[in-house]
Parts: C-alpha cells; sequence; structure tokens
C-alpha cells in the first residue's frame, strides 16, 4: 500500500514511546538503530518526518550549467530535433538523456500520436538496393503548412512541393511549383533524371515509384492506355514505373517522412518572404540534408556516408547537389524541360552566398 512505509514508522515511534527502543526493535523487528533514528525523526518533524523522503542527491557536481540548459532550449526550439540529433549535430556535451531532461522540463516535448498499425520493418531489404536503384516521388502542399502560407500567400510563393527520394541512400531532391498537375511532374522528373544520367548513374536500371495521383498517373477515368506526361518521361528513359496499391500510403513511407522532416526543420521555422529566400534556403537545407544530416533509421549515418560506404568512389559527391528550382520558370524557357534558366540556378546558388556546387 502506498502508505504501508508511514504507518509502520509511527507504529514503530509509538511502540517505543511507550514501551522503550528495545522492547519496540524486538516486537517490530527491526534494528534499535532504526527504530532510534525514527523516533529522533518524530521528535524533530512531527508526522510529516515520517513520510517517505527524497532520495536525489541534493549536490549534483555533474549537473550541466545552467547557461547549457539554456542553449539546450534555444536550439530545441530552433530546430525541434530529439536529443539524439541535437547532441550529434550541434556538438552538445552532454548525454542524450541530459538533453531530454532539460526539454521535457521546459515542456518542450509534443505528445506522441500513437500508431495503431505497427509498421514492417523494412531495413534489411531496402540495404540490398543499390543506390538510385529504386526512387519515390511525392507532392507537397504548401498551403497547409501555417507559417509558410501565412507569409508566402501575398507574395506568389509556390503552393507545391515535388519531391524525390532514394530509397537506399535517403538522398533528397525537391523543387517548386505554381500547380500540381502531370505536367509539373514530368518537369521534374526529367529535371532530376538527367542531372542523375549526367552523374553516371544507370537510369534505365532504376525505378520510379509514385502513388496514383492525378499528375502521376493521368486522369483516373481515363479511356485510353496512353501513358501520362510523367509516365512518358520515365519511358523515355526506360525506367520501370511502380505504382502503389489503393489505400497503402506506407509503401511511400520513404518520401512522405521527408515531407514530415523539411516541413519542421525549414518551413515552420524559416522566415520565406519571396522566391529568391524560397530557392536559396531550400537549396541550403538539402545540402545539409544530403551532405551532414545523419538519419537516425539508416545507422545514424548521412546519405552521403551511405553512398561513399556501398559505392566507393563511383560517384561524384557533387550528385546529391542539385539545386530547387521552380518549375514553372523551367517550363518556361525557350530551350525546352532539360533546361535550367540562368537567373533561376544562379539565385538558388547565391542566395545566403553558397556554392553552386558542393564537394
Amino acid at each position: 500500500m502506498k502508505d504501508s512505509g508511514f504507518s509502520l514508522r509511527l507504529e514503530m515511534v509509538m511502540s517505543a514511546r511507550q514501551h522503550g527502543i528495545s522492547e519496540a526493535a524486538r516486537r517490530i523487528k527491526a534494528s534499535r538503530r532504526c527504530v532510534r533514528k525514527w523516533v529522533n525523526r518524530y521528535g524533530q518533524g512531527g508526522l510529516e518526518a515520517l513520510r517517505d523522503q527524497s532520495r536525489a542527491p541534493r549536490h549534483r557536481p555533474l549537473k550541466i550549467s545552467q547557461s547549457l540548459e539554456q542553449k539546450i532550449r534555444d536550439l530545441r526550439q530552433q530546430y525541434r530535433w530529439g536529443p539524439q540529433r541535437l547532441k550529434s549535430q550541434c556538438g552538445l556535451p552532454c548525454s542524450p538523456g541530459a538533453i531530454y531532461r532539460v526539454i521535457r522540463q521546459a515542456g518542450l516535448i509534443g505528445k506522441r500520436v500513437k500508431k495503431y498499425k505497427r509498421r514492417r520493418d523494412l531495413r534489411q531489404a531496402k540495404k540490398k538496393l543499390a543506390p538510385f536503384e529504386k526512387i519515390q516521388f511525392d507532392t507537397k502542399e504548401l498551403r497547409d503548412i501555417p507559417e509558410y502560407w501565412e507569409l508566402g500567400r501575398a507574395r506568389g510563393l509556390p503552393g507545391y512541393e515535388y519531391t524525390a527520394r532514394d530509397v537506399r541512400t535517403g538522398t533528397t531532391f525537391i523543387a517548386f511549383a505554381q500547380a500540381n498537375d502531370g505536367t509539373h511532374a514530368a518537369a521534374f522528373a526529367t529535371y532530376l533524371l538527367s542531372h542523375l544520367s549526367h552523374y553516371g548513374v544507370e537510369v534505365s536500371e532504376s525505378a520510379a515509384q509514385s502513388d496514383n495521383g492525378s499528375e502521376y498517373i493521368g486522369c483516373v477515368t481515363k479511356k485510353s492506355q496512353e501513358p501520362s506526361e510523367f509516365e512518358a518521361v520515365l519511358k523515355s528513359y526506360r525506367i520501370r514505373h511502380a505504382r502503389i496499391p489503393p489505400r497503402c500510403s506506407t509503401w511511400q513511407s520513404d518520401v512522405e517522412s521527408v515531407h514530415r522532416t523539411i516541413e519542421e526543420e525549414l518551413y515552420a521555422i524559416e522566415p520565406l518572404r519571396d522566391l529568391p529566400e524560397l530557392l536559396g534556403k531550400a537549396y541550403a537545407y538539402q545540402l545539409f540534408y544530403n551532405h551532414f544530416r545523419k538519419i537516425r533509421t539508416r545507422d545514424n549515418c548521412s546519405p552521403r556516408q551511405i553512398l561513399e560506404q556501398v559505392a566507393p568512389g563511383r560517384y561524384d559527391p557533387n550528385i546529391l547537389s542539385l539545386p530547387p528550382v521552380l518549375l514553372d520558370a523551367l517550363l518556361a524557357s525557350p530551350k525546352g524541360g532539360t533546361h535550367v534558366p540562368e537567373s533561376t540556378s544562379q539565385t538558388a546558388a547565391s542566395s545566403g552566398d553558397l556554392p553552386a556546387r558542393v564537394v
């Protein structure tokens, strides 16, 4: 029971006061030293002194400083990372447990959403893939991100993010558009696949996976067997198109998870006031993600580290550094779909003094 300790101590003290310490020790079956301790505490503090006392040390020489605790709180609010990533990415000189204690006491841990379906663990199967053997494509609507859309609506910021993610390495590529349709999806596929081909990827040995959105498969009620614009681009590169079954969104978990990550680490915390700032910061984040950000579910390695481990010396690291573009500008270019307008590429590279490529 909760008060069993208190009741026993009170019985011990009452017996000692009535029969003496030695007799109380025999009746309670405790040492005289123990009985004497509680009699003395009762004499000093009354009934409150018989309650359970905290065993936490009054002095903790290894406790982190208040300034470090404040730094942890600031970093958590800025990046929204967990304890392990805060330690590894920010070089904090304390354990993940200490970091968790600080952010928990500060009320900076949100409620976890319970998952009622257990996802299959496909990590070992993914490790059997070659780099860029399987690429997931998806579209993220940006208008449902309050921090992004409240500021960008009046400034004409694009409403959609087109995303592709390599399943083996986690490498992620993004582009933006004002519309969600097959023309923009095809432009994004052309932009990405021409880039991969340029750096020596045998794209004909790759598979492109998408959901059943109309931008990828065309009108779901179409009667002809003609491929969609997106499928036509894949066919021109001799790439197999794999569509996930209906209502099986977890099959797109790799690209869906990176959507959530980018939202939390870029759109929700960075002010994006105009298109050049969006392209610049998106490029900076993509460089960080592909070259330096360690992925906990991939043995705590970054996409670049994984690429160098599974295909050492085969690919130039610049393959991970494709600048995000506005697909509307790419489509409007007089040179056609694979040409990147000079102003757009320069904007993506120059905003924030970023190099056009990272070696």
